[in-house]
Protein backbone atom coordinates (compact mmCIF):
# COMPACT_ATOMS: atom_id res chain seq x y z
CA UNK A 1 0.00 0.00 0.00
CA UNK A 2 2.80 2.07 0.54
CA UNK A 3 2.97 2.56 -3.39
CA UNK A 4 -0.93 4.71 -2.98
CA UNK A 5 0.75 7.21 -0.08
CA UNK A 6 4.78 7.28 -0.81
CA UNK A 7 6.20 5.51 -3.67
CA UNK A 8 9.17 6.91 -3.07
CA UNK A 9 10.21 5.24 0.59
CA UNK A 10 14.19 5.47 1.37
CA UNK A 11 13.85 4.75 4.93
CA UNK A 12 11.72 2.23 6.67
CA UNK A 13 11.41 0.65 9.74
CA UNK A 14 9.92 -2.62 10.35
CA UNK A 15 9.07 -3.25 14.04
CA UNK A 16 8.25 -7.34 14.45
CA UNK A 17 10.59 -8.91 12.31
CA UNK A 18 8.94 -12.49 12.64
CA UNK A 19 10.22 -14.42 9.51
CA UNK A 20 11.47 -11.08 7.94
CA UNK A 21 9.04 -11.30 4.91
CA UNK A 22 8.08 -7.73 5.27
CA UNK A 23 11.66 -6.35 5.00
CA UNK A 24 12.56 -8.87 2.47
CA UNK A 25 9.71 -7.20 0.54
CA UNK A 26 10.82 -3.88 0.82
CA UNK A 27 14.44 -4.46 0.02
CA UNK A 28 13.33 -6.18 -3.28
CA UNK A 29 10.45 -3.86 -4.07
CA UNK A 30 13.00 -0.38 -3.86
CA UNK A 31 16.49 -1.23 -4.49
CA UNK A 32 17.14 2.62 -2.97
CA UNK A 33 15.50 2.10 0.19
CA UNK A 34 17.44 1.08 3.31
CA UNK A 35 15.40 -0.42 6.26
CA UNK A 36 15.50 -0.84 9.92
CA UNK A 37 14.00 -3.80 11.96
CA UNK A 38 13.34 -4.07 15.72
CA UNK A 39 12.74 -7.37 16.76
CA UNK A 40 12.82 -8.09 20.24
CA UNK A 41 13.35 -11.77 20.20
CA UNK A 42 17.53 -12.49 19.66
CA UNK A 43 17.63 -15.63 17.76
CA UNK A 44 14.93 -14.83 15.18
CA UNK A 45 17.43 -12.94 12.82
CA UNK A 46 19.55 -16.07 12.73
CA UNK A 47 16.30 -18.38 12.38
CA UNK A 48 14.94 -16.34 9.15
CA UNK A 49 19.08 -16.22 7.47
CA UNK A 50 18.43 -20.10 8.06
CA UNK A 51 14.99 -20.68 7.37
CA UNK A 52 13.69 -18.43 5.61
CA UNK A 53 16.28 -16.83 3.11
CA UNK A 54 17.44 -13.68 4.02
CA UNK A 55 20.65 -13.17 3.26
CA UNK A 56 22.92 -10.36 3.95
CA UNK A 57 21.88 -6.90 3.01
CA UNK A 58 23.86 -4.03 3.49
CA UNK A 59 21.14 -2.29 3.18
CA UNK A 60 18.88 -3.74 6.10
CA UNK A 61 19.95 -3.17 10.03
CA UNK A 62 18.47 -5.63 12.55
CA UNK A 63 17.86 -3.96 16.09
CA UNK A 64 17.40 -6.63 19.05
CA UNK A 65 15.54 -3.92 20.77
CA UNK A 66 12.27 -3.38 21.72
CA UNK A 67 10.07 -1.54 19.07
CA UNK A 68 8.72 1.24 20.71
CA UNK A 69 11.81 2.09 22.71
CA UNK A 70 13.85 1.90 19.65
CA UNK A 71 11.41 4.87 18.15
CA UNK A 72 11.51 6.72 21.13
CA UNK A 73 15.52 6.96 21.19
CA UNK A 74 16.62 6.79 17.55
CA UNK A 75 17.23 10.62 15.60
CA UNK A 76 16.26 9.90 12.48
CA UNK A 77 12.71 10.06 9.90
CA UNK A 78 11.29 7.73 8.13
CA UNK A 79 8.83 7.48 5.07
CA UNK A 80 7.55 4.07 6.19
CA UNK A 81 7.07 2.22 9.16
CA UNK A 82 5.16 -0.61 9.80
CA UNK A 83 3.95 -2.62 12.84
CA UNK A 84 3.53 -6.38 13.29
CA UNK A 85 4.05 -7.27 16.76
CA UNK A 86 2.48 -10.13 18.70
CA UNK A 87 3.03 -11.89 21.90
CA UNK A 88 0.84 -15.02 20.06
CA UNK A 89 -1.56 -15.33 17.47
CA UNK A 90 -3.98 -12.51 18.95
CA UNK A 91 -2.27 -11.12 22.10
CA UNK A 92 -0.70 -7.61 21.16
CA UNK A 93 1.63 -6.03 23.62
CA UNK A 94 -0.64 -3.30 24.89
CA UNK A 95 1.97 -0.40 24.59
CA UNK A 96 1.84 -0.81 21.29
CA UNK A 97 -1.62 0.07 20.89
CA UNK A 98 -1.88 3.39 23.17
CA UNK A 99 -2.22 7.10 21.96
CA UNK A 100 1.44 7.64 23.31
CA UNK A 101 2.60 4.82 20.62
CA UNK A 102 1.26 6.37 17.19
CA UNK A 103 1.94 10.00 18.76
CA UNK A 104 5.88 8.63 18.97
CA UNK A 105 5.42 7.22 15.78
CA UNK A 106 3.85 9.95 13.92
CA UNK A 107 6.86 12.28 15.06
CA UNK A 108 9.72 10.01 13.19
CA UNK A 109 7.51 10.02 10.41
CA UNK A 110 8.48 12.27 7.18
CA UNK A 111 6.57 14.99 5.28
CA UNK A 112 3.50 12.58 3.69
CA UNK A 113 5.08 9.56 5.23
CA UNK A 114 2.68 6.57 6.08
CA UNK A 115 2.16 4.26 9.42
CA UNK A 116 1.33 0.84 8.73
CA UNK A 117 -0.11 -1.28 11.37
CA UNK A 118 -1.58 -4.92 11.39
CA UNK A 119 -3.92 -5.65 13.70
CA UNK A 120 -6.02 -8.84 14.24
CA UNK A 121 -10.30 -8.70 15.43
CA UNK A 122 -13.65 -8.74 14.19
CA UNK A 123 -15.53 -6.14 13.35
CA UNK A 124 -18.83 -7.07 14.75
CA UNK A 125 -20.69 -3.94 16.71
CA UNK A 126 -20.01 -5.52 20.18
CA UNK A 127 -20.15 -2.36 23.34
CA UNK A 128 -16.73 -4.30 24.27
CA UNK A 129 -14.14 -4.42 20.82
CA UNK A 130 -10.42 -3.50 21.08
CA UNK A 131 -10.53 -2.56 16.98
CA UNK A 132 -13.19 -0.03 17.28
CA UNK A 133 -11.38 1.62 20.83
CA UNK A 134 -8.05 1.12 18.58
CA UNK A 135 -9.49 2.77 15.35
CA UNK A 136 -10.86 6.18 17.94
CA UNK A 137 -7.49 5.95 19.54
CA UNK A 138 -5.50 5.85 15.78
CA UNK A 139 -7.76 8.88 15.13
CA UNK A 140 -6.23 11.01 17.26
CA UNK A 141 -3.11 10.56 16.54
CA UNK A 142 -3.78 10.30 12.71
CA UNK A 143 -6.58 12.67 11.72
CA UNK A 144 -5.97 11.36 7.82
CA UNK A 145 -6.53 7.51 8.66
CA UNK A 146 -7.39 4.75 6.74
CA UNK A 147 -8.56 1.25 7.74
CA UNK A 148 -8.88 -1.96 5.65
CA UNK A 149 -10.02 -5.57 5.97
CA UNK A 150 -8.01 -8.08 4.84
CA UNK A 151 -10.16 -10.28 4.64
CA UNK A 152 -13.76 -8.27 3.84
CA UNK A 153 -15.19 -5.55 5.65
CA UNK A 154 -18.67 -7.28 5.75
CA UNK A 155 -16.90 -10.20 7.34
CA UNK A 156 -18.33 -10.67 11.12
CA UNK A 157 -15.49 -13.20 12.00
CA UNK A 158 -12.00 -12.32 13.29
CA UNK A 159 -9.79 -11.10 10.74
CA UNK A 160 -6.22 -8.99 9.94
CA UNK A 161 -7.49 -5.36 9.80
CA UNK A 162 -4.57 -2.98 8.26
CA UNK A 163 -4.44 0.56 9.45
CA UNK A 164 -2.48 3.38 7.76
CA UNK A 165 -1.81 6.95 9.44
CA UNK A 166 -0.70 9.39 6.89
CA UNK A 167 1.18 12.34 7.86
CA UNK A 168 -0.19 14.42 5.21
CA UNK A 169 -3.23 16.45 4.75
CA UNK A 170 -4.13 14.67 1.22
CA UNK A 171 -6.62 12.52 1.15
CA UNK A 172 -6.78 9.35 -0.85
CA UNK A 173 -9.88 8.05 -3.16
CA UNK A 174 -9.22 4.06 -3.18
CA UNK A 175 -12.24 4.20 -5.71
CA UNK A 176 -10.26 6.57 -8.04
CA UNK A 177 -9.61 4.96 -11.19
CA UNK A 178 -6.07 4.98 -11.00
CA UNK A 179 -5.91 3.19 -8.04
CA UNK A 180 -8.79 0.48 -9.43
CA UNK A 181 -6.99 -0.21 -12.72
CA UNK A 182 -3.48 -0.60 -10.93
CA UNK A 183 -2.07 -3.78 -11.92
CA UNK A 184 -1.51 -4.61 -8.63
CA UNK A 185 -4.56 -6.89 -7.30
CA UNK A 186 -3.72 -5.18 -3.50
CA UNK A 187 -3.90 -2.01 -4.71
CA UNK A 188 -6.77 -1.87 -6.99
CA UNK A 189 -9.03 -4.13 -4.69
CA UNK A 190 -8.43 -1.58 -1.67
CA UNK A 191 -11.56 0.46 -2.45
CA UNK A 192 -13.64 -3.24 -1.35
CA UNK A 193 -11.57 -3.55 1.61
CA UNK A 194 -12.22 -0.53 3.41
CA UNK A 195 -13.60 -0.05 6.51
CA UNK A 196 -17.00 2.07 6.28
CA UNK A 197 -16.66 4.41 9.26
CA UNK A 198 -20.19 5.61 9.32
CA UNK A 199 -21.99 3.61 10.78
CA UNK A 200 -19.96 3.14 13.97
CA UNK A 201 -21.13 4.79 17.31
CA UNK A 202 -17.44 5.52 18.43
CA UNK A 203 -18.66 7.59 21.43
CA UNK A 204 -18.87 3.95 23.21
CA UNK A 205 -15.62 3.11 23.05
CA UNK A 206 -12.44 3.85 24.99
CA UNK A 207 -9.32 5.84 24.07
CA UNK A 208 -6.43 3.57 24.71
CA UNK A 209 -3.57 5.41 26.81
CA UNK A 210 -0.75 4.34 28.50
CA UNK A 211 -2.54 4.84 31.99
CA UNK A 212 -5.59 2.93 30.83
CA UNK A 213 -5.28 0.67 27.79
CA UNK A 214 -7.48 -2.95 28.82
CA UNK A 215 -6.10 -4.55 25.92
CA UNK A 216 -6.39 -7.99 27.04
CA UNK A 217 -10.13 -8.12 28.48
CA UNK A 218 -10.72 -6.55 25.03
CA UNK A 219 -9.26 -9.28 22.89
CA UNK A 220 -10.74 -12.13 25.58
CA UNK A 221 -14.04 -11.03 24.03
CA UNK A 222 -13.13 -11.75 20.60
CA UNK A 223 -11.38 -14.69 21.45
CA UNK A 224 -14.56 -15.86 23.12
CA UNK A 225 -16.42 -15.26 20.31
CA UNK A 226 -13.79 -17.04 17.86
CA UNK A 227 -13.86 -20.35 19.64
CA UNK A 228 -17.41 -20.44 21.86
CA UNK A 229 -18.28 -21.61 18.28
Amino acid sequence: MYKVFKPDVKNALVIGGGAYSIPKAILSDIPEATVDVSEIEPSLYQLAQKYFNLTNNERLNNYTIDGRRLLHDIEKQYDLIFSDVYYSLYSIPVHFTTKEFFQIAKDKLGSEGIFVANLIDDLSLSNHSFIKSEIKTFKTVFPNSYYFAVDSPDKIGTQNIIFVGYNSDKLIDFNDQKITSDDNPIINSLGKKQINQSGIDFSKYTILTDNYAPVEFLMSQSIQKSFSK
